[in-house]
């Protein structure tokens, strides 16, 4: 499956290349995402399927089955040939081993075989007939001497598990560990095998029956408290569903205009009128730019790329040119991979300026897989008109080395889009500026180099208003997953997959009302250096007001956080209040030895903040937590607090708080709190400096430093 390797001897290509954060599901698969289709390139070599080796070995496709399990072995793919049991991207079996065909198959030195060389897209089908409904939980044997190499698990079409292969000493070195699963029901199921991220080994996956799934919530009644009007709209969209741009094609409508690779875009494009429909053709467009005018539509027909070649800056894009009266509008831009744009990076440390796809005010741009870019998309810049009314659906936005999305503007639909790998070439300080996943901002705030200037122009305009963002597989982001940061204003963040990112999953920063429910939220915070609270959390808040979190299931482990809400006094003009953290359920993975209230925190839930924090109505109710031990402070208040201090502080006066093992109550879970809800922690008060009877800053990174201080 790699071409540069002719002996099981495996030699990879550099890690910043193909470097993608890749994922380890949690215990819990809360809904089977469904569709994604595969893709790769088709093998071209059809020798016979089970034809021995010369040694007269014969494969054996029977699954091993026994109490409670079954196993597959790599190498005992179907008999359906390429396109049809498997996808190879090379020609012959590297390893020589079993099989006359594509895939790469070789002999171990204990006995037995494995898969070797597996490379990105490629893909293996085993049917089985499963034995019994049930969650199942995974045990895999493979091999990998990269950092990011990641297989996905997919039943009938439905991704089952994603999950990151763990570094081994060599690819010799084939070992076994268990990896989260989900629900499968019995009888006659097709699995696959997808390589997500290259390259592994893989010898065998055991699948092992648990007698039920991992504890969830009981639906609690909903909170006194009033809520806000979109936050109980009837208009509910449909279940998370991955479909993904290869479980569709583009076909080219009569009267279109034909793109050859070849041939200069913009030439073709100035030679017709605008909103014209234009068709590009299968193969590679090279360093090719096209400035589209209103109305125009560009199809990709399968194999279609644009690729910028690491030099050339946009693929599409309508900033202003000279004598350009209005921006470019309603623009749809479909079906193609746009790759390698090497747009203008971050300024002042701030946001990447440029997209590969730089689009504005209606713009459409669905089915593209946008990858390996400096930044995927950006709609909307300052001074260049909104992206007000745009939807971004159905795209894989992948690899891009500063970040995937750069939103800006009101009314737009982010949907179905796989957002993952992202941020991974910028340094730390950077990354929590602007790296990862996306932001969804007002871009003014980043022109002026003060507050007051900024202040008056977001009066000027106004916010952005009713962003949606939903049914998205957000992960493996070296940074914050969905970040909402500045004058949002009636954002939902809603049925989103978030998980295995290095910063936050779920950020809200400076916005109103925003609501964020029914996401899967998980593993998140993977870069365990980034000291305080500003260092990551599952759902991190800062300087909101009047939000909604609810019916969320977050899983935290490793070093992770649960939900936290953060008040910096520096931004007075940005209160922490009126925000409401209810009926979520969260789980905590991690070690005991992981949970503390101090730098680097672990397992924690809660606020922190100055003086106005404490009294301004921002509740956790109703929430139910998982945990080891309710004696552990996996709760904090502007100190660490066991279940019962938490609760003493006028925090979840309905919660509950079960053993992750058992089930059972917390020691104290049916207490009553024994203070009001604005009672304030005692370290705020402490804080009072002496003489002045004014609380002192209290700073919520321990290191001494805002590390998203917003400042120049």
């Amino acid at each position: 499956m790699d071409t540069r390797n002719s002996t099981p001897t495996h030699v990879r290509p550099s890690r910043h290349v193909f470097l993608v954060m890749a994922t380890t599901l949690a215990l819990t698969l809360s809904a089977l995402l469904v569709g994604n289709a595969p893709f790769g390139v088709q093998g071209v070599h059809a020798d016979p399927l089970l034809t021995p080796t010369p040694g007269g070995e014969t494969p054996d496709l029977t699954p091993e089955y026994g109490p409670g399990y079954f196993v597959i072995q790599a190498e005992a793919y179907g008999e359906g040939g390429p396109g049809v049991s498997y996808q190879d991207t090379t020609v012959g079996n590297q390893g020589g081993a079993l099989r006359h065909d594509d895939v790469d198959i070789k002999a171990l030195a204990g006995g037995g075989y494995a898969l070797g060389w597996m490379a990105t897209g490629e893909w293996l089908d085993y049917e089985v007939d499963v034995p019994e409904t049930g969650w199942y939980h995974l045990l895999i044997r493979a091999a990998t001497t990269e950092d990011q190499a990641t297989l996905r698990v997919e039943v009938d079409g439905a991704r089952f598990a994603v999950v990151l292969i763990p570094k081994t000493d060599s690819y010799e070195d084939l070992r076994e560990f268990v990896a989260p699963g989900g629900m499968i029901e019995a009888g006659r199921r097709t699995i696959r095998f997808h390589v997500q991220r290259e390259y592994f080994d893989l010898d065998w996956v055991r699948f092992e029956f648990q007698e039920a799934p991992p504890p969830t919530a009981t639906p609690l009644p909903i909170p006194t408290r009033v809520r806000t009007a979109h936050a109980d709209s009837a208009q509910r969209p449909p279940a998370p569903v991955d479909y993904g741009p290869y479980a569709e094609s583009f076909s080219c409508p009569d009267g279109a205009v034909m793109m050859q690779p070849g041939e200069t875009l913009q030439a073709v494009v100035d030679a017709n009128p605008p909103g014209t429909t234009f068709c590009l053709a299968a193969g590679t467009h090279q360093n090719q730019t096209i400035r589209p005018r209103t109305g125009d539509t560009y199809i990709g027909l399968p194999g279609a790329i644009m690729d910028g070649g690491n030099t050339t800056r946009f693929a599409f894009h309508s900033l202003f040119a000279p004598n350009q009266a209005e921006p470019i509008r309603n623009v749809t831009v479909r079906g193609l991979t746009i790759q390698r744009y090497a747009s203008q990076t971050s300024i002042k440390g701030f946001l990447s300026p440029e997209g590969a796809v730089e689009g504005g005010e209606g713009w459409r741009i669905e089915g593209n897989v946008i990858q390996d870019n400096v930044l995927g998309i950006s709609l909307g810049k300052a001074n260049w008109g909104w992206g007000d009314g745009s939807v971004i659906r159905n795209n894989r936005i992948l690899n891009n080395s500063e970040m995937g999305v750069e939103i800006n503007g009101s009314n737009i639909v982010f949907e179905y889009n796989e957002l993952a790998g992202n941020g991974w070439a910028l340094n730390d300080r950077d990354r929590v500026w602007a790296g990862g996943g996306s932001k969804f901002t007002d871009q003014d705030v980043w022109v002026d180099s003060t507050y007051g200037p900024t202040i008056k122009r977001y009066l000027e305009r106004g916010p952005n208003e009713g962003l949606v963002i939903r049914n998205n597989h957000v992960h493996s982001n070296v940074g914050i997953g969905l970040w909402l940061d500045v004058y949002n204003r009636n954002a939902i963040i809603e049925d989103n997959l978030v998980e295995e990112n290095y910063g936050s999953g779920i950020m809200d920063e400076l916005n109103v009302n925003t609501t964020i429910r029914n996401n899967v939220v998980r593993n998140n915070r993977k870069d365990n250096n980034t000291g305080g609270l500003w260092g990551g959390a599952e759902i991190l808040i800062v300087n909101s007001e009047q939000g909604d979190v609810y019916n969320n299931d977050v899983t935290v482990s490793g070093r992770g956080r649960g939900i936290i809400m953060i008040y910096e006094s520096y931004r007075n003009q940005w209160p922490s209040r009126d925000y409401t953290v209810y009926e979520n359920t969260i789980r905590y993975l991690n070690p005991p030895e992981y949970v503390t209230p101090h730098d680097p925190i672990g397992g924690i839930t809660g606020g922190a903040g100055n003086e106005p924090f404490w009294t301004s109505n921002n509740t956790f109710d109703r929430n139910t937590y998982y945990v080891r031990d309710g004696r552990l402070p996996y709760w904090f208040w502007g100190e660490g607090h066991d279940w019962d201090g938490f609760r003493s502080r006028g925090q979840e006066a309905n919660g509950r708080c079960l053993l992750l093992d058992s089930g059972a109550p917390c020691s104290g879970s049916a207490a009553a709190p024994t203070t009001g809800p604005t009672a304030a922690p005692t370290d705020v008060a402490a804080s009072v400096s002496p003489g002045t009877g004014t609380p002192t800053p209290l700073m919520v990174n321990e290191s001494g430093e805002d590390s998203l201080d917003l400042r120049p």
